[in-house]
């Protein structure tokens, strides 16, 4: 089961990185979920990774009583999220939603989309198997919004969309 560390923002990778290098068993996992955004400059375009939930370590356990006590060892502030004295895990559909979305390496890659009409059709990336809601539309800066539901409450998510002038040949469909 995935549970979420709260820690403080911008030291989520050394969190991580902290945790891998002593508190992880054979079986466990510690990441930090990211995305891919297309950046524009006058020289050029660039793709950055970025951290998608600020303040948040996610780890992957059957053992989260013995979690508790290892982050104990870490000197950073680190909470598990809880509900009441009990630690939440993230529910199935949202682990199994974010692990369709990042993939083995817990990263949101950038999606490549055109515009038929009015409606948006995604093609390659992540997103081409997303069906959720995709709230808005940023052409400029090459991002999405989608919205998706964690921890039982609904959230808006940033993720890289780019969007093609035209419908590539690579997305016609031949019948």
């Amino acid at each position: 089961m995935w549970y979420v560390i709260q820690t403080e923002s911008k030291k989520e990778l050394r969190i991580a990185e902290i945790c891998r290098a002593a508190l992880v068993k054979d079986e466990e996992e510690v990441f930090v979920p990211l995305r891919e955004l297309e950046k524009k400059f006058k020289e050029g375009r660039v793709i950055e990774r970025s951290i998608i939930f600020n303040g948040y370590v996610f780890f992957e356990t059957n053992d989260v009583a013995s979690l508790y006590f290892r982050l104990k060892k870490i000197k950073e502030m680190t909470n598990i999220l809880k509900t009441g004295d009990e630690f939440m895990p993230l529910y199935e559909s949202e682990e199994r939603l974010l692990k369709r979305l990042g993939g083995p390496v817990h990263c949101i890659e950038l999606s490549d989309a055109y515009m038929e009409g009015e409606e948006v059709k995604v093609f390659t990336g992540p997103l081409s198997s997303f069906d959720g809601t995709i709230k808005k539309i940023n052409r400029h800066k090459s991002i999405a919004v989608i919205e998706l539901e964690l921890l039982g409450q609904k959230r808006e998510l940033i993720v890289g969309l780019r969007l093609l002038e035209k419908k590539p040949e690579a997305a016609i469909t031949v019948k």
